[in-house]
């Protein structure tokens, strides 16, 4: 239930190596029950369309049937394409997540 902000290996231009921070939230399917959850790294800056596209191409689901939620004041509500996830979130659009990795990362 808690994220965790590390710091992510990328490689700038002007000095080889740098860090980036990350954050680190569960990811599940938008469905009723427990369901197998995933961890994504979530670059900073990276909002829910990166999410999106990265499933997208992860999965061969179109990104427009795609869509985050995330709890906010004790409601769920959809996220829009440029908002940040700030929390554990669910994906709507996708049976399950068979097939992905444990780890996403999104930049």
């Amino acid at each position: 239930s808690h994220s965790c902000l590390r710091l992510h290996p990328s490689w700038g231009e002007e000095s080889g190596r740098s860090w980036m921070p990350m954050q680190t939230l569960n990811m599940q399917v938008l469905r009723r029950g427990p369901q197998q959850r995933k961890a994504v790294d979530l670059a900073e800056g990276a909002t829910a369309r990166d999410v999106l596209a990265t499933l997208a191409l992860m999965t061969g689901v179109s990104s427009s049937n795609l869509f985050l939620a995330e709890v906010r004041f004790q409601d769920k509500v959809r996220l829009f394409g440029g908002e940040v996830p700030k929390g554990n979130f669910e994906v709507g659009g996708l049976e399950n997540l068979d097939g992905l990795p444990d780890i996403i990362s999104v930049s």
